[in-house]
């Protein structure tokens, strides 16, 4: 027995007890284990939703602006084909002398559209769909849309200003009048009330702080879904969005206009027309689903830490 002690002390062999961690420690461990990792990957997943929800968002808006601008475009091509087919019918001549029916008739007909009105060469108003107050005359020669018809255009869209006889913000539309030979006589425009004028996918989009708009070259708001008695007719020139959209035909951004709310724009320049479409979601709500999802796996993982600490 001594011959082995001693050998085994000259073997340099030392045997010492094994010292176990408690297991409270071992827990709180095993919870350190999961936690780590699992940040690790709440946080990239919360990095992957984000980016998921702000592809679909652009998706999403420049689909409904290209959406906007068709039914727009198609708006104005039947505004000018109605137009068209009025001023066939119209006699320079015969409204100079008082025969005004046929503008008169028209309000009748287009609860839409806030006037008509036919002018002469000159552009003299000679008649007008409704009644011009203390039976003035009204000169519209300065108007941009008077102008191109003169030029030659068979259908020009004018800028957005404050309707001389209505008194209220619109935009025109007008055509050349024509004599039997053919021959220029005048012009035929109507007038687009910009408080009463929505495109069809205003209301596509329902959630809160989205916004479906139509803006003209110069800047200028034709229609907004969100507050349009605030909004039409005022100018957003000056806008990172304008300043993203200017010149180019279609595109998605991240910019602020408006209300100021940054939101993520889709644009489509409307055709036939210097307008775009506009169709814009809240950043912020971009994020807020993006972060439901994560939430409920934030939830879970923590009630499972929670658990293992709890039993520690």
């Amino acid at each position: 027995m001594q011959g082995r002690s001693k050998a085994g002390k000259a073997d340099g062999v030392q045997s010492w007890p094994r010292k176990r961690w408690p297991l409270r420690l071992r827990l709180y461990a095993m919870a350190l284990v999961v936690a780590v990792p699992a940040g690790i990957y709440v946080a990239h997943d919360i990095a992957n939703h984000i980016a998921d929800e702000f592809r679909e968002a652009r998706r999403e808006m420049l689909t409904l602006a290209q959406v906007t601008a068709i039914d727009t475009a198609e708006f104005l091509g039947d505004s000018g084909d109605m137009l068209t087919r009025f001023a066939r019918r119209m006699v320079i001549g015969e409204a100079e002398r008082g025969d005004c029916g046929l503008v008169r008739e028209f309000s009748l007909l287009q609860a839409r559209f806030a006037n008509m009105g036919l002018a002469n060469l000159e552009g003299r108003l000679v008649c007008t769909s409704l009644p011009v107050a203390n039976g003035r005359s009204i000169s519209i020669a300065h108007r941009g849309w008077f102008r191109a018809v003169s030029a030659g255009s068979p259908f020009a869209i004018g800028e957005v200003m404050v309707d001389l006889v209505t008194g209220t913000r619109a935009v025109a539309f007008g055509v050349p009048v024509r004599d039997a030979n053919g021959t220029l006589s005048g012009a035929l425009g109507i007038s687009l009330s910009l408080a009463g004028y929505q495109p069809v996918t205003a209301g596509a989009t329902h959630r809160p702080g989205s916004i479906v708009a139509l803006v003209d070259g110069d800047g200028l708001v034709i229609s907004s879904s969100i507050q349009p008695e605030r909004f039409a007719g005022t100018s957003v020139r000056d806008s990172q969005v304008m300043q993203a959209v200017s010149g180019r035909q279609q595109g998605v951004m991240r910019a602020a206009a408006f209300d100021g709310i940054e939101r993520v724009y889709g644009y489509t320049r409307v055709h036939g027309s210097d307008w775009y479409a506009l169709a814009g979601l809240p950043v912020q709500a971009v994020h807020a689903t993006a972060l439901a999802d994560v939430w409920r796996k934030i939830v879970f993982l923590s009630t499972i830490v929670f658990l293992l600490g709890v039993l520690a």
